[in-house]
């Protein structure tokens, strides 16, 4: 047999074995009720109230007594309210005067004037009118649902709680304040009687959420309270349980537990992607800083010098160099510097004072080697060179492999001529006075060097610079000759 089983064969069992006494007493408590004595009214209210309503049978004894008249008295203005109170609610139970017109009305004064008796001092009393409240909650529905009242729920709390602010505070507290607190606190019996209704109140209406609020004391008093306080306990959790009613702080905290994992994911995932941005943009900058024009890298100006005895390299600020010839001989001097990457640029001046503007400045494959007096139009060097000559070589033509095209403009002493060496089109443009010329050189792929070429004693080249570049400078321009390297 189960525990709530137990629970009502005992209720039963007691409502039975009252039943007589109940019939005998209320000759009694209508005497009671006619007395002076107003001390003697209250109780007897009170115990009326639970004979008629454990015993229906009890309501014609009533009848015949003439308590009725008796309960109408009460209902003047200077009665004390408590009396009032009760006198109506018993008016109701013996549905007089038609005073159950509004019924949800009628079950609140019946129900809350039985919870009083509950909340009596006096323990038979007391557990009589917890066994006539469960009685009408069983067997009334309009009662059950006046009593499932958040104004309940909230004397469930404030009564069951004052113990356990009790135990709470007893490891602490003085022996005389703890009898205080005792004093303060509802009977065991008490608390009991109202479990007892809240049990029955969640074993008969469906679904009884407001009740989820009560999970916390009641899971307290499952694990600290008195034997009997802790079996209802139990059997009210096992209910809410199978009806899987939850405590809603406890659901409004796991609604927010979530509700923070998910917004720390989502502050995870926008961190991330923060990042992912932040890396992106440096991608991004550094491809844009790798598209900007960089400034021109300066490189040294060094010579191979196939005759050193004829060609003379001079230093002019550190940066400058001048190449000339102390003999009249032909003279074809390469730089040192590879070109097989990147984009080259060499800026010079020829000065010839025997013949102005006779001399040429070029490339020459890097691997083909450049012995003393070679010239760069006789073979086998013609084919390993490009050059640009002069006014008189000839005439500002461009010479490679006996082909020598006209069109750029011839340039004279002491004016700028400047070579652009493309690595990665494979092309060399040349410039006079800053202007793009014609005649170019394509197909170029293989590792070249600058070249340049002068004969008369005492000419010279003047190397101005040596520049790595990090764009071209080129364009397409009309009139543009292209010779195949």
């Amino acid at each position: 047999m189960t525990e709530e089983n137990s629970e009502r064969t005992n209720r039963i069992s007691a409502i039975a074995s009252t039943n007589i006494d109940q019939q005998a007493t209320i000759p009694q408590l209508a005497n009671d009720l006619r007395s002076t004595n107003e001390d003697l009214h209250y109780p007897a209210l009170q115990r009326l109230m639970i004979a008629i309503v454990l015993e229906p049978q009890n309501i014609e004894i009533v009848k015949l007594q003439d308590i009725i008249g008796i309960l109408n008295k009460f209902h003047i203005t200077d009665t004390r309210p408590e009396l009032r109170e009760l006198s109506t609610a018993i008016l109701v139970v013996l549905d007089v005067h038609g005073m159950c017109r509004n019924k949800r009305r009628c079950a609140l004064t019946s129900g809350w004037a039985l919870i009083h008796i509950i909340l009596n001092s006096d323990e038979i009393l007391s557990r009589q009118g917890t066994e006539a409240l469960c009685k009408l909650i069983v067997a009334d529905e309009e009662i059950r649902h006046a009593m499932y009242s958040k104004r309940f729920v909230d004397l469930i709390i404030e009564t069951l709680n004052d113990q356990e602010q009790i135990q709470k505070q007893s490891s602490s507290s003085s022996s005389s304040s703890l009898s205080n607190q005792e004093e303060e606190s509802e009977p065991n019996f008490v608390k009991s009687g109202l479990l007892s209704v809240v049990l029955n109140l969640a074993q008969e209406i469906e679904n009884p959420t407001e009740f989820g609020i009560l999970i916390p004391v009641l899971e307290q008093i499952k694990k600290t309270g008195e034997k009997e306080l802790k079996g209802k306990a139990k059997l009210i959790l096992g209910s809410l349980q199978q009806e899987q009613i939850t405590d809603p702080f406890q659901k409004h905290l796991n609604e927010k537990d979530e509700e923070i994992k998910k917004l720390r994911l989502e502050n995870e995932r926008l961190n991330i992607e923060k990042e992912e941005q932040r890396r992106r943009c440096e991608i991004l900058e550094d491809q844009i800083q790798d598209l900007q024009p960089k400034p021109p890298q300066d490189f040294p100006i060094d010579i191979i010098n196939p005759d050193p005895n004829v060609i003379i390299l001079a230093d002019i600020d550190g940066i400058q160099k001048r190449i000339s010839t102390n003999q009249t001989k032909q003279n074809t001097i390469t730089l040192t510097q590879d070109l097989d990457h990147d984009i080259w640029q060499l800026e010079a001046q020829l000065n010839n004072p025997s013949y102005p503007g006779y001399g040429s400045i070029g490339i020459a494959n890097a691997s083909h080697p450049i012995p003393p007096e070679a010239h760069p139009a006789n073979q086998p060097h013609a084919n390993n060179m490009a050059t640009y000559g002069g006014r008189w070589n000839p005439n500002g033509s461009v010479y490679h492999n006996a082909v020598n095209p006209i069109g750029n403009a011839p340039y004279l002493n002491n004016e700028t001529v400047m070579l652009e060496y493309d690595s990665q089109r494979g092309t060399l443009h040349f410039f006079h006075k800053g202007l793009q010329q014609p005649v170019y050189v394509r197909g170029i792929n293989e590792k070249v060097r600058f070249v340049l070429y002068i004969k008369n004693a005492g000419s010279s080249f003047t190397i101005q610079s040596l520049k790595k570049l990090s764009a071209p400078t080129t364009s397409h321009i009309y009139g543009e000759n292209a010779i195949n390297w």
